[in-house]
């Protein structure tokens, strides 16, 4: 086998592609079926229920709540549902505050009772501007790219954590079904979603993920896949029980080329001009990343003052950094990248990595929807207050935008 057909087998296999994505595919739910959704459950349950696409799953949510039968005067509710499973412990289900949940309406003061939402859940002129740019032309552009999973401290640092990272990838391909994207493959590690939102509005999401497998490694997934792993007929993963992590070969040639190329592709993506956003999710590796190969290796380390430079000289709109420590580690890039026009969304500590990826596929829906910067830092916030990481996130706006 080529070591194309390899990475592709993998890929296949583990849900990035185009039938894998296509198997679960369905139309998004519109913003006015999430306003009936609320009504239904404020009319059955006496509360509210925020469902945000990619990260709420709605129907299962709406179970949950006729199941659980919470007494009325318990108030808003918002349930946030991984899409990995199919009943939420009882740590995930959370009731807020009523002008917390307020914050994700838009900014409009609630039919009902009147109540004026507060000033960070209003769209500001500076959100006007950030819409107007990246919707110039009538087409999202976002490239994600995704690290090298390993786990990056302690005495084996090397070791790859696949429970993780094929959480991840679930996580990638619900999002896309549940806004109907079409998934194309461009190569081995790029993959391209595509949709129309509205008749004047297209999103184009690229996924660079330079974590690839030698054969001798694909045998030790397809251990951990047997032994450790449930998944449902979709493909989803239900239960990881056991060992989810293996030894990493590290002179393997088709991960190095693959940290060579995810690399290249993130400067050559910052010197696009069409580009609106750039995410990275991965390893701060101490203020020495971003990185898309494994710690003991130099091949994939991106050389911050490097990557400064290009965020400066970018035309790019948003840069969201999803490390660990972002204002320690990368405070310098944070402030000239919004001193040149750029907002920035970074971490004050370590998150959790699925947290991470649940908050940037929340920011991601957020900005698909036009919500204001503010209102999805404080709710990606009131997410991490239930995480397994406690941590703080922050969007720095633009400066030119906050005049």
């Amino acid at each position: 086998m080529s070591k194309l057909s390899l990475l592709f087998s993998l890929l296949a296999w583990a849900g990035l592609t185009g039938s894998a994505f296509a198997s679960t595919s369905q139309q998004p739910i519109a913003p006015g079926e999430i306003a009936r959704m609320e009504r239904e459950v404020s009319v059955l349950q006496g509360r509210t229920i925020v469902c945000l696409l990619g990260h709420i799953n709605c129907e299962v949510a709406l179970d949950i709540l006729r199941d659980k039968a919470i007494p009325a005067e318990a108030g808003p509710f918002v349930a946030l549902v991984p899409p990995y499973e199919t009943k939420l412990p009882e740590k995930d289900v959370s009731v807020l505050t009523f002008d917390e949940v307020l914050g994700l309406r838009d900014g409009k003061p609630d039919g009902v009772t009147g109540v004026k939402s507060p000033d960070w859940a209003v769209i500001t002129p500076a959100d006007q501007a950030l819409y107007q740019k990246i919707w110039k032309d009538g087409e999202l552009r976002i490239t994600h790219f995704m690290g090298h999973r390993d786990r990056g401290v302690g005495s084996n640092p090397d070791l790859f954590l696949y429970g993780s990272y094929t959480l991840e990838l679930d996580k990638l391909r619900y999002f896309a079904s549940q806004w109907g994207l079409e998934t194309h493959r461009i190569d081995a590690i790029e993959t391209e979603l595509t949709g129309t939102i509205a008749p004047d509005r297209k999103i184009r999401i690229r996924i660079v993920d330079a974590n690839v497998f030698c054969p001798e490694e694909l045998e030790r997934i397809d251990a951990i896949e047997r032994d450790s792993i449930e998944r449902d007929p979709r493909g989803y993963v239900r239960a990881i029980n056991g060992n989810d992590t293996f030894k990493r070969d590290l002179n393997c040639p088709l991960q190095e080329e693959a940290s060579a190329a995810a690399k290249r592709r993130l400067f050559g993506t910052l010197s696009n001009p069409d580009e609106d956003m750039v995410f990275y999710q991965g390893h701060s590796r101490f203020g020495h990343g971003p990185d898309f190969g494994p710690f003991s290796k130099k091949v994939g380390k991106v050389d911050p003052p490097d990557l400064i430079r290009a965020i400066v000289g970018s035309k790019v709109s948003v840069v969201y950094f999803n490390g660990c420590s972002g204002g320690k580690n990368y405070g310098t890039l944070i402030d000239e990248a919004t001193d040149t026009g750029k907002t920035v969304v970074w971490n004050e500590k370590a998150p959790n990595r699925l947290d991470g990826v649940d908050n940037l596929l929340l920011f991601t829906q957020g900005i698909i929807e036009g919500r204001p910067l503010k209102a999805m830092e404080r709710y990606m916030n009131l997410t991490q207050e239930r995480g397994q990481w406690p941590n703080t996130v922050n969007v720095s706006i633009a400066k030119q935008l906050g005049q």
